[in-house]
Parts: C-alpha cells; sequence; structure tokens
C-alpha cells in the first residue's frame, strides 16, 4: 500500500470518530448527520482532514478515483447514521 493511500485510510477512520465524538456530545448534530446533512458532514471530514494533515481536496479526489476507498467511507459512516441518537424531548 502507498503512503498516500495509508493516509487516506487513516483519515477515514479519524473521519469516523470525529463523527461519532460529535454525535454523542450533541443529539442535534447527530440527527443531522443521520439525516446526511451535506453541509455537517463537509464540516466534519474537513475537521478529520485537519487532524491528520491531509487536505480535503486530496482527500475527495482519493476518495473519488479508488472505488474502495469510496466503499469504505460509505460503510464507515453508513455504520454511524444506519441508528441515530435520541435526541430527547424537543
Amino acid at each position: 500500500m502507498n503512503r498516500e493511500r495509508g493516509a487516506v485510510i487513516w483519515t477515514i477512520g479519524v473521519y469516523r470518530e470525529t463523527i461519532l465524538d460529535v454525535c454523542r456530545e450533541d443529539a442535534q448534530m447527530a440527527l443531522r448527520v443521520a439525516e446526511r446533512d451535506p453541509g455537517v458532514l463537509g464540516a466534519l471530514l474537513e475537521l478529520a482532514c485537519a487532524r491528520t494533515g491531509l487536505s480535503t481536496a486530496f482527500y475527495e479526489e482519493a476518495v473519488g478515483d479508488d472505488q474502495e476507498l469510496y466503499d469504505l467511507q460509505r460503510l464507515t459512516v453508513m455504520e454511524i447514521v444506519a441508528d441515530p441518537a435520541d435526541p430527547g424531548p424537543a
């Protein structure tokens, strides 16, 4: 595996953890993630990329060009959004 692909896989893991952390702490954000709000998911991806030092543009290009990376990201995020957190009373 080349270094760049490894960095993208690492960032996918950090993206997953970033989403989980935010969803645990903020029920409203968890709902937005469950609804697959592109603005929220994009912001969380930017945060994950900042944490790993990989540019968001490079990450998006790599995932877009590699079906295996795309599937890994999709399955990783789908695992999280399958069961949204209970937001509690409105």
